[in-house]
């Protein structure tokens, strides 16, 4: 009944603590930050950016990753 209301109700699932559920407090992966560039011009023809970047929190430093094959549009956020 758990593993089912688990999956069927994915908007609850932060309520659900079981040993099968529970968050991983170590990891051997570190924690990044992508980040998504926004607009390049703020007056038309509005110019977006495709650029990708990544911070890595332990070794505190910035990464480029390969763009995004499109443009997501101006509703992505």
């Amino acid at each position: 009944d758990h593993a089912k209301n688990f999956q069927l109700l994915p908007a609850h699932r932060h309520d659900s603590s079981s040993p099968v559920t529970s968050y991983r407090t170590t990891s051997p992966y570190e924690d990044i930050l992508v980040v998504i560039s926004g607009g390049e011009s703020s007056r038309p023809p509005y110019v977006r950016s495709k650029n990708v970047l990544a911070f890595g929190f332990n070794s505190r430093k910035w990464f480029r990753l390969a763009p995004l094959p499109y443009d997501p549009g101006i509703e992505f956020a």
